[in-house]
């Protein structure tokens, strides 16, 4: 994860094909609304604390703050610029 490039594909295909089905209506309103909570308080804080362990601008120990709403932020240029 290390890669930015893997990252941005890593962050962003879930939440375009999760739009896509939406606007195709495979999947209901409910399924797109579960499936963006998902996204939002799972998937997202899991893939930005792998990132962040991996480029080593926090403990494995801290994991655990990654899934804390908002606390990501200060680590936004290093999660999505190669700083």
């Amino acid at each position: 994860m290390k890669n930015i490039l893997v990252f941005y594909l890593a962050v962003f295909i879930p939440i375009a094909v999760l739009v896509y089905c939406g606007l195709i209506h495979a999947i209901s309103n409910t399924q797109f609304f579960f499936g963006m909570l998902s996204y939002c308080f799972i998937y997202h804080p899991l893939i930005s604390g792998m990132r962040l362990i991996q480029l080593n601008k926090i403990e494995a120990s801290q994991f655990w703050k990654t899934f804390i709403p908002g606390w990501n932020w200060k680590f936004f240029s290093s999660l999505f610029f190669m700083k």
